[in-house]
């Protein structure tokens, strides 16, 4: 009986590998699994797959695949450090070579990913890459279209226009870039050149109701109102449930005189949406284009208490308003709601500015060039020091993520404090690019890889690691400990158990030997009142409690106790962030840690007062160990 069990025993061990990879009993060799579940859109199985193939054999083709993989499943920081290993090899790898096409270029995926990831000087050195290395239809199409995004996105008209037109010049059926493009011309004032592009897209698309909206604002660039009323119309045909389409119709009828069939169409407009401040702003302007000054003045003040707050819109708009504008009435109304315009300035296409529907591929957002102080000629400390590494970690968009919450939850402007800050790490504190983990809306699993990451890095170096932790982000207080945790951003704060302590955080960054450790803190918790926190604050509300604090390390905070950390709008960063920044610039790094903290406690004390007129103390924790020394650690 005994003999009978180790048998069994050892038949299961042999069999184990098949049980783990399903087909192996079918014949199936471990790469063609690894390839099939790609194939089905299984990418955590091919991700191991392909990663025990690495294993096993360090292959270079492998690493590409796994990348791909990676990439498939939205692990985009993964993804790109399995493409860098290709990158790096592949020279040396002739085989490898002999695959470059389209589908086995790393630079065309790399690319793509640095484009997602909003690293557009990146994405356009990947894209030329990846066109010098192969020069077929096939790549310079995929990657054109690529590069021509990135210089879109930089405000780089002039080349983004050459790439998506090389695209269509090769593919003229190619709806993404006809769109780009389309964009592209709109925005440099050619509208007979997008009208062009425009209807391209709706022969390839005849049902996409936002382009018939696209084209019309075209049409009343060009004063063709009767034009632009026809495009409007079809689009509310196709999508009979956007308000939008309705108001910008209501404005063509009032510019042509037809004023019944305009408060018709305005009215549809506010029916559909009358928790939105623009039906109610144009029906205002069409009371005034008809001079109708008192129910101009009734549709004004109720945009108002919807939100309208942009003076942008009124200074687009300003020559609908000619009856009324220089009404002492008129000034008084936009002094109330904090509307500062000049109201001498009247703009011959004032009543040619209707709302162009955006979208992420119709009408992509354009990084406008009017840059932030911090932003721009960061100080260059030509040293590097080749055991600081960093983590940082920018936590903005949530709503994507999680169903249940819509955008108000995101945390304003996080996205950028991090990147910026990474610009400071290498330029200022001295850590190699390298050695940095950057992390944009960062999920719970990719968050626990990096920070076990940061940890093996401390580990492996022998006591030599310097340490920067960098995060801005949501987090949330344990309703009975108040402790508080940092919150991925697929992450509820109702199930902290996948969220992560902020003193399991601090014992991670301080379990071995170190000769420092800087943590940085620009988050938000939702602890205190309820209309704030998560919705409304970028705050720590929960005081680090003195015994998380061990080993070598110093923490910068945003804020003291229950206070809220607040966004510095202006200047488009946290304000704790932004005052961070701007002493590392103005010192260019000659400054010691308790220079630093005092600057920070004083300007973002003050500055939070007059900006947001709310108190926030920015506060700085250090542990015992460095009590005596820690002030005299110099930032570089």
């Amino acid at each position: 009986m005994k003999t009978k069990i180790t048998t069994l025993f050892l038949l299961l061990c042999l069999i184990s590998p098949s049980v783990l990879y399903g087909q192996r009993e079918r014949g199936e060799g471990l790469e063609q699994i690894a390839k099939k579940a790609f194939d089905i859109g299984d990418y955590p199985k091919a991700i191991e797959a392909y990663s025990t193939l690495i294993k096993r054999t360090n292959g270079i083709k492998y690493y590409f695949e796994r990348g791909k993989s990676y990439r498939k499943a939205k692990m985009n920081n993964e993804a790109l450090a399995d493409f860098n290993t290709v990158i790096s090899k592949m020279n040396s790898d002739a085989s490898f070579l002999q695959f470059l096409s389209t589908e086995y270029n790393p630079y065309n995926w790399r690319g793509w990913i640095k484009l997602e990831m909003k690293d557009y000087y990146g994405g356009v050195y990947d894209f030329t890459q990846s066109i010098n290395l192969n020069n077929s239809n096939n790549n310079i199409i995929y990657s054109c279209e690529g590069r021509g995004m990135c210089y879109y996105n930089q405000n780089m008209l002039k080349e983004a226009n050459e790439d998506f037109s090389k695209v269509i010049s090769l593919d003229p059926n190619r709806l993404n870039s006809l769109r780009w493009r389309a964009s592209l011309l709109f925005q440099e004032e050619k509208y007979s050149e997008a009208i062009n592009d425009y209807l391209k897209i709706i022969d390839l698309e005849p049902n996409g109701h936002k382009i018939y909206n696209d084209l019309g604002v075209c049409y009343i660039r060009l004063k063709n109102y009767q034009q632009a009323y026809i495009q409007y119309k079809k689009a509310s045909d196709l999508a009979p449930e956007v308000s939008l389409y309705y108001g910008n119709a209501a404005m063509c009828l009032a510019y042509m005189n037809k004023f019944d069939e305009a408060y018709n169409s305005i009215n549809k407009a506010i029916e559909l949406d009358s928790l939105s401040y623009y039906a109610y702003f144009q029906k205002a302007r069409i009371f005034s284009l008809n001079g109708k000054r008192n129910d101009a003045y009734k549709n004004l003040n109720r945009a108002f208490s919807k939100g309208l707050k942009e003076p942008e819109v009124f200074e687009r708009n300003l020559n609908d308003f000619r009856l009324i504008k220089n009404d002492p009435e008129f000034k008084s109304l936009l002094d109330r709601n904090n509307i500062k315009i000049n109201l001498d300035k009247t703009l011959a296409s004032d009543n040619q500015q209707l709302q162009k529907v955006s979208t992420e591929i119709v009408s992509p957002k354009v990084v406008s060039d009017a840059q932030v102080d911090v932003d721009i000629n960061i100080p260059n400390n030509p040293t590097k020091y080749p055991y600081r590494f960093a983590l940082i970690i920018g936590n903005e968009d949530y709503s994507s993520f999680q169903r249940d919450l819509n955008s108000e939850v995101n945390v304003e402007f996080a996205e950028r404090d991090a990147r910026i800050f990474k610009e400071y790490a290498v330029n200022v504190f001295g850590v190699p690019e390298e050695n940095i983990i950057f992390m944009i809306n960062a999920r719970s699993i990719e968050m626990d890889r990096a920070i076990s990451k940061i940890n093996l890095l401390s580990k492996n170096t022998q006591g030599k690691a310097e340490l920067i932790f960098y995060y801005a982000g949501h987090g949330f207080p344990d309703e009975i400990t108040k402790e508080p945790y940092v919150i991925p951003v697929d992450v509820s704060a109702k199930d902290l158990k996948y969220a992560f302590k902020l003193s399991e955080i601090y014992k991670e960054l301080t379990e071995f030997p170190n000769q420092r450790v800087t943590v940085f803190l620009d988050a938000c918790f939702s602890g205190g009142a309820r209309n704030q926190g998560l919705l409304t604050a970028r705050g720590v509300k929960v005081k680090p409690k003195d015994n998380m604090l061990t080993g070598n390390i110093v923490v910068y905070t945003a804020t003291s106790e229950d206070q809220s950390a607040l966004p510095y709008k202006d200047k488009k960063h946290g304000l704790f962030t932004y005052f961070l920044l701007k002493k590392l610039k103005e010192s260019q790094g000659n400054i010691t840690y308790k220079e630093l903290s005092d600057y920070l406690k004083e300007q973002v004390s003050v500055k939070s007062i007059l900006v947001n007129e709310k108190e926030q103390q920015s506060q700085t924790y250090n542990s015992p160990v460095v009590q005596n020394s820690w002030g005299d650690w110099h930032v570089k």
